[in-house]
């Protein structure tokens, strides 16, 4: 089934229960998708432009997105409304919540990342410096570490509870280089 889009699409993401479809892209728009039926539920802007991510928590009840307008909107996935406006630095790049539901990460333009403790009504908890804009993060299925990828062409492990640097590896060269462990 093809869905209804308008602009180039950024980052898509699938309700962890199966039942939406979200999607973001250039025109500044957030599209939630009925799954089953193939119907829009909503069309959302959560700010500004270029709408670089989008994530579901793991009970599917929230869905973020995040804009090149320094903020990430958090909204409840059942209705729509807007539950939270997270501000930053940098234009979000990336954002991935922990499995387990505690933890909200997100990555920006300026090389941060800053984890949110979601259960303490998104307070924030800790920021790390990277060397360069973080495109993607993901946590570990435990919930324990997470991978940060960063324009500096490095990909970290952190340890979430301590921020302690767990491993790092460096790509040497361009498009198939090898990889060197720091």
């Amino acid at each position: 089934r093809e869905l209804l889009r308008h602009g180039e699409v950024n980052a898509v993401a699938s309700s962890p229960d199966g039942q939406l479809l979200a999607c973001c892209g250039d025109d500044a728009l957030l599209a939630v998708y009925d799954l089953a039926t193939g119907a829009t539920m909503r069309w959302e802007r959560p700010g500004g432009n270029l709408i670089f991510t989008v994530k579901f928590s793991p009970d599917s009840s929230m869905v973020v997105a995040g804009s090149r307008f320094m903020m990430l909107a958090v909204y409840d996935a059942a209705t729509g409304a807007r539950l939270r406006t997270l501000h930053f630095g940098g234009s979000v790049e990336s954002s991935d919540f922990s499995r387990c539901g505690r933890w909200l990460a997100v990555g920006d333009f300026t090389g941060a990342v800053t984890f949110f403790d979601v259960r303490d009504h998104f307070r924030r908890r800790r920021v790390l410096r990277r060397g360069g804009a973080v495109p993607t993060v993901a946590f570990s299925p435990d919930s324990a570490t997470i991978a940060i990828g960063s324009w500096d062409n490095t990909v970290s492990l952190y340890d979430v509870e301590t921020g302690e640097l767990c491993r790092r590896r460096r790509r040497e060269g361009g498009a198939g280089g090898a990889s060197k462990k720091d």
